[in-house]
C-alpha cells in the first residue's frame, strides 16, 4: 500500500512539473499560426509589455505597439511563403523557446522567440530574426 501511494504521489509531482511547458506549448501554437499567416496582430497578443526585437533592418527594445508596427513592416517587406518549427524546448532557467525556418519569396530566415512565463499565461519576450 505504501508503494502504491509512493507511485500515485510520484506521478502527481510528475504531472504538475510538467504542466508548463504544456501551457506554453498551446501559445507556441498560436504564435507559429501568426508567423505562417503574416499577422502582427494575432502575434502583438502575446507580446510582454515591452519586447526586444531583432530584424535584418532594426534591433531594439520596443513597447508592444512599436514591436507590433515593427513586425509589421518585417512581414510586409517578407510575406511568409512558408514557416517549420525546427526546435522548440525549455531552458535550464525556465524560459521557453521556439527556433522557426520563415521563408518569403526571396529570403530565408531563421527566428528564435523567447517567452517567459507571466502570471499564468506566457509572453513574448524577444523575437531575434537572422538571415
Amino acid at each position: 500500500m505504501k508503494n502504491l501511494f509512493l507511485v500515485l504521489w510520484s506521478l502527481l509531482l510528475w504531472n504538475g512539473a510538467t504542466a508548463a511547458p504544456v501551457e506554453a506549448a498551446l501559445d507556441i501554437d498560436k504564435i507559429v499560426k501568426a508567423f505562417e499567416a503574416g499577422n502582427s496582430e494575432q502575434l502583438s497578443t502575446s507580446f510582454n509589455s515591452t519586447i526586444e526585437i531583432t530584424t535584418p533592418t532594426s534591433e531594439g527594445v520596443y513597447s508592444k505597439v512599436q514591436a507590433k508596427q515593427v513586425m509589421t513592416k518585417f512581414f510586409t517587406q517578407y510575406a511568409p511563403n512558408s514557416v517549420s518549427v525546427l526546435h522548440k524546448g525549455t531552458s535550464n532557467t525556465g524560459s521557453t523557446f521556439v527556433v522557426l525556418t520563415y521563408k518569403s519569396k526571396t529570403e530565408e530566415f531563421r527566428i528564435t522567440v523567447f517567452l517567459k512565463q507571466s502570471a499564468s499565461d506566457y509572453v513574448i519576450q524577444e523575437i531575434d530574426i537572422e538571415k
